[in-house]
C-alpha cells in the first residue's frame, strides 16, 4: 500500500488527460457539511457504527451555506480490526437527496453498499493512512430511470497528533485527498471521473467517549453530462460518540 498515492495521481491523471480536449461549465457553489457518528463494539474484533450526515449548499449565484438542504444520509457499519493497522468494513448506506433551485439536483432516494479496506502506518506522532472502497450506488435518475453502478474510490492521508494538554483528552489534525472513479452504463454517463476531494479537520477529543471534528473541504464533481463541473467548498462539523471503553478512532 506504499505506492497508492501513485495510483491516485495516475487515474486522477488519466481521467483529466481524456477530458481535457472538451468545453466545460464550471460552477463554485458554497456548502456545509455536519453529522453525528456513533461507534459501538460488538466484540473483540467488530464494531460497528451509524453515522447520520447532512449537507447544506446556497446555488451558483448566492453565498450562503446554509440556503438549501442538499442530502441526509444515514450510513451503518459493520468493521473488523483482527489484523494489526487494517480495518475492513461493510457499509449500507440510505441518501435522500433534496432538491436545489438553478442547480441541476432533483430529488431522489439513493442507497449504496459499500466494501472498505483500510490501512495505516503509525509513526512516533503521525500516521498516514490508505482507504480503498469499492461501493456500488442505486437511485432513479432524472428520467425516472432505475440506475445501478460501481465506483472506486481512492484515498490518502495523515494524521497527526499533539499534546493535549490540560483541557482535551486528546487532540490531531488530518488532512486527505480522494479521487473518485465511476463506472456507469454510457446512456448515463459517458466519463469515468467523479469527483476530486481534499479535506482538513481538527478533532478535539472532549473525553475517552466524545470528540469534535472541525475543518474545511473543497470537492470538485463532474456531472453526469460529462460538461458541467461542480465546485463544492465549505465548513465540516460533525460530533463522534464512542460507546466503546477506549476510543476507536477511524480515519
Amino acid at each position: 500500500m506504499k505506492n497508492i498515492g501513485w495510483i491516485v495521481c495516475m487515474c486522477l491523471f488519466g481521467c483529466m488527460y481524456k477530458l481535457q480536449a472538451q468545453d466545460y461549465d464550471l460552477s463554485f457553489m458554497p456548502a456545509m457539511k455536519s453529522g453525528i457518528k456513533i461507534s459501538f463494539p460488538l466484540s473483540a474484533k467488530f464494531s460497528g457504527e451509524i453515522d447520520v450526515l447532512n449537507a447544506r449548499q446556497d446555488n451558483r449565484a448566492g453565498a450562503n451555506f446554509f440556503k438549501y438542504d442538499k442530502y441526509l444520509m444515514g450510513n451503518f457499519w459493520l468493521t473488523y480490526a483482527g489484523v494489526k493497522n487494517v480495518k475492513l468494513s461493510v457499509i449500507y448506506s440510505n441518501k435522500e437527496k433534496f432538491e436545489v433551485p438553478e442547480v441541476a439536483s432533483s430529488r431522489k432516494n439513493e442507497s449504496r453498499f459499500t466494501l472498505l479496506g483500510a490501512f495505516t502506518q503509525p509513526f512516533k506522532q503521525l500516521s498516514v493512512f490508505e482507504q480503498l472502497r469499492i461501493e456500488t450506488r442505486f437511485f432513479e435518475d432524472g428520467k425516472g430511470v432505475s440506475r445501478s453502478f460501481p465506483r472506486v474510490r481512492l484515498r490518502l492521508g495523515s494524521a497527526r497528533q499533539f499534546n493535549a494538554g490540560s483541557l482535551l483528552h486528546s487532540q490531531a489534525i488530518t488532512y486527505y485527498s480522494e479521487v473518485s472513479i465511476k463506472f456507469p452504463p454510457k446512456d448515463f454517463a459517458a466519463n469515468h471521473f467523479d469527483f476530486f476531494t481534499q479535506t482538513c479537520y481538527y478533532t478535539a477529543g472532549i473525553s475517552k467517549s466524545i470528540a469534535i471534528d472541525a475543518g474545511a473541504f473543497g470537492q470538485l464533481q463532474l456531472k453526469p453530462n460529462g460538461k458541467k463541473f461542480y465546485m463544492n467548498y465549505g465548513p465540516q462539523l460533525y460530533l463522534k460518540y464512542s460507546i466503546a471503553k477506549t476510543n476507536q478512532k477511524r480515519l
